[in-house]
């Protein structure tokens, strides 16, 4: 006879499952059975041969950041609380700390993530794009994702938090720099930038910066 120790658990996905003691299940010799365990949220399940795949903290940080940026792009750093994101995010407010220490911690995880599809966005429109002509296509860049535009417009009034101010300033540093690498002169990014700003905030005003009607507004 075998011995095996098992977690005394709900099988996966089933209601009310709770963490339970251990105790001892005894199989007949001979018989061959697999164990895996499954970490979802902050709770291990044991299940026979499982067909679902462990999540990792890395997992559930990219669920996190997309659910946070949708819910900081509708209502701003001061106007989120991290419950919503967690219930968006399927996990408990508990494992979103673990994953990020404050909302604020949460915030600026967002805006780096914001930073970096500015900045894969850059890449895949001006690569390609000859050096002599760079100013001229940035004069023409204007569109950009909806949540990206109302996190950067969000984060600039939250600025009065020095972390934020600074992961702002951060973000635009880093189009500068790309962009100036690329070969754009100062004063094409200059007005990119401004530009970028002022569309930004049209669409917070639900105008849509890019239709024909929106370009008496801008410069």
């Amino acid at each position: 006879m075998v011995v095996i120790q098992t977690l005394g658990l709900g099988v996966l996905g089933a209601p009310g499952a709770r963490r339970g003691s251990l105790s001892a299940m005894a199989w007949p010799d001979g018989l061959s059975i697999t164990f895996h365990f499954l970490f979802v949220s902050d709770r291990l399940l044991t299940m026979a041969n499982p067909k679902r795949v462990l999540s990792t903290a890395e997992d559930r940080r990219v669920d996190v950041l997309t659910a946070a940026t949708a819910a900081f792009a509708l209502r701003g750093y001061f106007g989120t609380n991290t419950t919503e994101v967690a219930h968006a995010s399927g996990i408990s407010q508990a494992y979103l700390y673990r994953l990020y220490d404050s909302k604020e911690a949460l915030f600026i995880a967002v805006l780096n993530h914001v930073k970096l599809r500015i900045r894969d966005d850059l890449r895949s429109t001006f690569d390609s794009v000859p050096t002599d002509q760079i100013d001229a296509a940035l004069a023409k860049q204007r569109a950009v994702d909806h949540d990206i535009a109302m996190v950067l417009l969000h984060a600039v009034a939250a600025c009065v938090v020095p972390a934020v101010a600074e992961a702002v300033r951060d973000c635009y540093q880093d189009q500068l720099e790309f962009l100036r690498g690329r070969g754009a002169s100062v004063e094409a990014v200059r007005r990119y930038l401004s530009e970028a700003q002022y569309s930004n905030a049209l669409q917070a005003a639900g105008i849509d910066s890019s239709s024909a009607s929106s370009e008496l507004l801008l410069p």
